[in-house]
């Protein structure tokens, strides 16, 4: 039971670890420092996207946002990027607001757990 408890808390991580792990080479270091480069990326990006009306400018934005996070296996992230990215839907910001301060919480844990 124990093993399909945890396969299930990894199906819903903010961070597929395993997609992670293969874009890293399974370098310690370089997933450190990709975790921290997407914590100042997104951080950057939500607050730039929340700021410039729906359309053009904010669509660019969100497309780097969906790279970025699909980059380190945050599918959540990446999805609602997506859906800011295409436009249209009002509360696709406020999804993409809370996917991106759930990747950042999951994020901040594992860099504090890997002290």
């Amino acid at each position: 039971m124990g093993t399909l408890a945890s396969t299930a808390v990894e199906a819903v991580a903010p961070v597929d670890l395993a997609h992670l792990a293969a874009a890293t080479f399974g370098d310690v270091a370089l997933e450190r420092e990709v975790l921290v480069l997407f914590l100042s990326q997104s951080a950057e990006l939500i607050g730039r996207i929340a700021g410039v009306p729906d359309g053009q400018g904010r669509s660019e934005l969100a497309h780097r946002l969906k790279g970025a996070a699909a980059g380190i296996g945050a599918r959540a992230v990446a999805e609602a990027a997506d859906r800011v990215e295409a436009g249209g839907d009002p509360g696709a910001l406020c999804r993409l607001a809370e996917a991106v301060a759930e990747a950042q919480a999951f994020i901040h844990a594992r860099l504090d757990q890997a002290r």
